[in-house]
């Protein structure tokens, strides 16, 4: 179930960047009021289920400076997929972002000792495979800046992993939540020292940062439930929800924004399908 939450909610966040891109507005003040939001619905949620909030002795838990520090790569990396998407395309924009599911996984077998069966070797080959033909369908534009986010797309998936795997941290998802996207907004608030971002401010961007903050906040509370629910797994999880996001997110696309899908496009989602397909048969082999 944390699974498949998790896909919906990071699928509608690509909904919510895509309409956001479609009426060309700034992405500064989206990504700063969405983090602001993150933080009071981390607070508010977190009173509302009984699972505790912010206490001071937090400062002093194992996983605090790790995931404080997270709040700066989780504003970089949001930064850094709008401008790659501004200048290299969304195409080649989630492909980096898509294909960086190989640090994560290669974190998890490395690090942590996770079975590396052929059922996940065969599911990550085609998970490229799949990536490559979404991009093929719409011709890749490679610039620099697309390594950048391929990197720190994978090391925030990394991060969260080694919060469960390393850390064993005593926060609560919603006290860990509070500690990412308050850092994250700080980190965020240096941007109002330029005034060209402080200008860009409007309605209807504080609006839009609002609701992807509703959404963000979600994605990453059902992401971290996600990895504590396949514990051992994680590489088979992290195969399951980039596929996962890929597949939906292209259906959404084709739907709802009318963005053509072609032959590519079509085997690319069967590739990916398939791909799933291994992971969930990797997941049945190492728990057998």
């Amino acid at each position: 179930m944390y699974l498949l939450l998790s896909i919906l909610f990071s699928s509608l966040i690509f909904v919510i960047f895509t309409h956001w891109g479609q009426r060309k507005g700034h992405l500064y003040p989206v990504i700063w009021v969405n983090y602001g939001t993150c933080l009071l619905f981390g607070e508010g949620f977190g009173s509302l289920m009984g699972e505790g909030t912010w206490r001071m002795d937090n400062v002093q838990d194992p996983a605090f400076l790790l995931l404080f520090s997270m709040g700066l790569l989780f504003v970089g990396t949001f930064l850094l997929m709008g401008t790659a998407t501004r200048r290299a395309g969304a195409a080649s924009s989630a492909t980096a972002t898509k294909l960086s599911l190989v640090i994560p996984m290669g974190v998890a077998v490395w690090l942590y000792g996770e079975p590396l069966g052929w059922p996940l070797v065969i599911s990550v080959l085609l998970s490229v495979i799949s990536i490559g033909l979404f991009s093929a369908s719409d011709g890749l534009k490679f610039d620099p800046i697309l390594l950048a986010v391929f990197a720190g797309a994978g090391l925030v998936d990394a991060a969260l992993n080694a919060i469960r795997q390393s850390f064993h941290s005593e926060m609560n998802d919603w006290q860990q939540s509070t500690v990412i996207f308050g850092s994250a907004f700080l980190f965020g608030s240096l941007g109002l020292l330029k005034s060209e971002w402080r200008q860009q401010f409007s309605k209807s961007a504080v609006g839009m940062g609002f609701l992807l903050g509703l959404v963000n906040f979600f994605s990453i509370v059902f992401l971290l439930r996600g990895l504590h629910f396949f514990q051992g797994v994680t590489a088979t999880f992290f195969a399951f929800n980039n596929v996962g996001i890929l597949v939906l997110t292209s259906l959404v696309a084709w739907l709802f924004f009318k963005q053509p899908m072609g032959f590519y496009r079509w085997m690319g989602l069967l590739v990916a399908v398939l791909a799933i397909a291994s992971a969930y048969f990797n997941l049945l082999w190492t728990l057998a």
